[in-house]
């Protein structure tokens, strides 16, 4: 995969005549992956250039951007519903629009797009290929670890990418815990994870004492997950979930794969999963040797400060060119 490579692009490289905070609209859905996707995108924007960042409810009446204060200079959006809405508002304020994950309308109607390697676009000008979904969870290195803290498990639940088995999953995580004695877990589950499952964890945690515990969602903090992430040595996810798979890389754990045998349909996200096992980010259950540490991610992986240093450059250009046409003298 093509990774582009840029210098930082900070507010300095912004075209002169640009002055005060960059106003970026972030339109979503309110799902849970578009909402983390947008917000580790914004988060890295505000670490990288001077940005106000306002947020929009695409399910919200258009009446209500009325009250909005702030023109938007770039306009973000997640989610299959938000296109639309980010090329009408594109259009009407003259603004930057940028698209995250391969958009339902033609790409090449916004002015960026960026995607994960998985939904196969290929990388342009206008389009950033990422590896996997941008997250929320702030980047780390594996190095930067406390060895002592409990390693992690994240477990989904039924997805059409692959053939959830509740027992399977179940026999794995007892094997893993097995052969780990020395080791302790915090197990979390999902709101796909079928109430059966949850049941069986709790016994689980019950039967091996302080050595596991489960966190069920319904209790947990929404920062709790992330915390436990980035200080975290080691976490074995199931592959269902591909914005768990990249938090957990993200946050610079060594991570394993539950097995799951794959559905019958195709699917871009399964095909992302095998070429990060195929490529030693990942270790899968089957492949795994317990009787070594599992191996830690490739590399440090940072997408969305990677992506935000490319979308500023990008704005930058696009600014630049807007800029010149506007002094055009008129003939």
């Amino acid at each position: 995969m093509p990774r582009t490579s840029l210098k930082p692009a900070t507010l300095n490289s912004l075209p002169t005549g640009h002055t005060g905070a960059t106003s970026v609209w972030a339109i979503h859905d309110g799902k849970p992956g578009h909402m983390s996707q947008l917000s580790g995108l914004c988060s890295a924007l505000e670490g990288e250039m001077d940005c106000q960042i306002s947020w929009h409810d695409v399910s919200r009446p258009k009446r209500h951007l009325k009250n909005e204060k702030n023109t938007p200079q770039i306009i973000l959006g997640a989610g299959h519903s938000t296109h639309l809405r980010v090329l009408r508002l594109s259009l009407k304020y003259r603004a930057f629009s940028t698209i995250l994950m391969k958009p339902s309308l033609p790409h090449k109607w916004f002015n960026a797009v960026i995607a994960p390697r998985h939904d196969g676009l290929r990388e342009s000008h206008e389009v950033l290929s990422t590896l996997g979904a941008i997250t929320k969870i702030k980047s780390r290195n594996h190095l930067e670890k406390d060895p002592a803290y409990p390693n992690i498990v994240l477990l989904g639940g039924p997805s059409k990418h692959f053939d959830w088995n509740n027992q399977t999953i179940l026999d794995q995580l007892e094997t893993i815990l097995e052969k780990q004695p020395s080791s302790h877990w915090l197990v979390f589950d999902s709101p796909r994870s079928s109430a059966t499952l949850s049941a069986s964890l709790e016994l689980i945690s019950d039967r091996w004492g302080e050595r596991v515990r489960f966190k069920p969602f319904t209790s947990c903090s929404s920062n709790e997950l992330s915390e436990a992430l980035l200080e975290s040595p080691l976490a074995w996810v199931t592959p269902d979930s591909v914005s768990m798979v990249y938090e957990a890389l993200t946050a610079g754990c060594a991570t394993g794969l539950f097995d799951l045998p794959p559905s019958k349909q195709r699917s871009r996200v399964r095909t992302g999963i095998q070429w990060l096992q195929e490529h030693n980010w990942l270790t899968s259950f089957n492949d795994c040797d317990f009787s070594r540490a599992l191996r830690p991610p490739r590399e440090r992986l940072d997408e969305a400060t990677r992506a935000a240093n490319w979308l500023i450059h990008r704005y930058s250009q696009w600014n630049q060119n807007k800029l010149r046409i506007k002094k055009r003298p008129r003939k």
